[in-house]
């Protein structure tokens, strides 16, 4: 599949530079109008080779958007093994530098605490080999005049010998036993001493990072109540102006209810009074009708308790509406506290 795509490219790079040195050895020829194809043959051939070349971009397309697509699966793939490598070789260089460590403190220990310890057993045993050999001295054996008592002397004096050896080996191989299983434990001692000093870093680097989330944890929520106390202030303020706004809407409301009451005690004395009142929406169709086509031009009382009801009315709306206002005010009062 591959192969075909570079055929193809390579193809049509040989083509294009065989045209591009074509043109510039020759002159230019003039444009000619394509000749008009009468024949259907060639109309056939023509199309046959559309078609050709149709299903060529196609395969060609189709090509290189499946190794675009295996190139980018590859890529993918690469990348996810470099992150891997990576990961990897920073474990490895972490565990070597708790290894190197882990080394240096189990040499230290061996040296300073066990080794320098085992340098007096080869003194020991010299020392007690020369009180042997002191015990019987060369000119003692002159004064031994029975060869069976220098016999026995010699024999005592080999015994010992032998006894220091059997001691020495004996003794060292206990120290070597013990020597194995105290650096085992220096070795333990040094890996989790290591381990000790690592995480005791990653512990105080915890501990910082906990402290600076603390204090910014703290100013965070320090700008929150503050603006939270701002936002309670504002509401706080514009209660208190509703609630004064309420109280002098009831002062109004009051005066105005007292001024009606006033006006419904002074509406009995006027002639040609009336107890029922018209509905506000004809109120003042009706007052025109009524001072237009009955009422005479001198009656001034019945003019004036017209203008009365309508007053009446007028005020009447007004206490509707500062009802109406006054809930409204309660209502937003009520769901502010």
């Amino acid at each position: 599949m591959l192969s075909s795509v570079f055929y193809v490219q390579i193809n049509c790079e040989r083509t294009s530079a065989t045209t591009l040195s074509m043109m510039t050895r020759r002159p230019t020829p003039p444009i000619v109008a394509p000749a008009v194809v009468t024949s259907s043959s060639e109309l056939k051939m023509l199309q046959s080779l559309n078609a050709q070349q149709k299903a060529m971009i196609n395969l060609i397309q189709t090509n290189f958007t499946q190794t675009v697509q295996y190139l980018s699966q590859e890529r993918d793939n690469a990348l996810k093994d470099r992150d891997t490598h990576h990961q990897d070789a920073i474990t490895l260089r972490r565990e070597n530098t708790l290894l190197k460590e882990q080394g240096t403190t189990y040499t230290k220990k061996c040296k300073e605490d066990f080794a320098h310890s085992l340098d007096g057993i080869t003194t020991v045993t010299r020392d007690f080999l020369n009180r042997i050999n002191s015990l019987f001295p060369h000119q003692l054996t002159f004064h031994l005049t029975c060869v069976k008592q220098q016999e026995q002397m010699e024999k005592i004096r080999h015994s010992c010998t032998n006894l220091s050896r059997d001691v020495e080996n004996k003794f060292q191989l206990y120290l070597d036993n013990v020597g194995n299983k105290v650096a085992e434990i220096q070795a333990l001692s040094s890996r989790l001493e290591v381990q000790n000093i690592h995480l005791t870093s990653d512990v105080q680097q915890c501990e910082r990072s906990r402290s600076e989330a603390i204090a910014e944890a703290a100013a965070q929520l320090q700008l929150k109540q503050k603006t939270h106390d701002d936002q309670v202030e504002k509401l706080l303020m514009e209660q208190n102006r509703l609630r004064d706004e309420k109280k002098l809407q009831e002062d109004s409301l009051v005066l105005k209810d007292r001024e009606l009451k006033s006006l419904q005690q002074m509406l009995p004395a006027q002639p040609g009074f009336k107890s029922g009142l018209p509905k506000v929406g004809g109120l003042q169709a009706q007052q025109d009708k009524q001072t237009v086509a009955n009422w005479p031009v001198g009656a001034k009382g019945k003019t004036l308790t017209v203008k009365l009801c309508i007053r009446i009315e007028t005020y009447q709306i007004t206490v509707l509406k500062k009802k109406v206002l006054y809930f409204f005010c309660g209502y937003v009062i009520h769901k502010i506290t």
